[in-house]
């Protein structure tokens, strides 16, 4: 069964691209623009979820040991703070392919 954090980080993993491929279809690219964005976006991508699921990984062996309220608290502060980030790097993956587009 696929829990909340993994399509999290999944989202993570698409969005740099999604924002790439948008950049170059709004710039008219040629098919080399489309593949320099999207590789630029996967790179990106793959950055930001491994770091994502290395942080989430770390947070949650840390908290093991608590109660379950605090648990909680804590986990809902992260899942926030990864809606963030996914939104942080949309917004990486957009700024790379306009630099890399020119």
């Amino acid at each position: 069964m696929v829990s909340l954090w993994d399509l999290l980080l999944l989202m993570c993993l698409v969005m740099p691209g999604m924002g790439a491929y948008g950049v170059a279809k709004q710039a008219h690219a040629n098919w080399a623009g489309y593949g320099l964005a999207l590789v630029v976006g996967a790179g990106l991508g793959f950055l930001c979820s491994w770091l994502a699921h290395r942080f989430g990984a770390m947070v949650f062996a840390r908290i093991e040991g608590r109660t379950d309220v605090v648990q909680e608290r804590i986990a809902r502060m992260v899942y926030a703070g990864l809606g963030i980030w996914i939104l942080c790097s949309l917004a990486l993956g957009i700024w790379a392919a306009e630099v890399m587009l020119g």
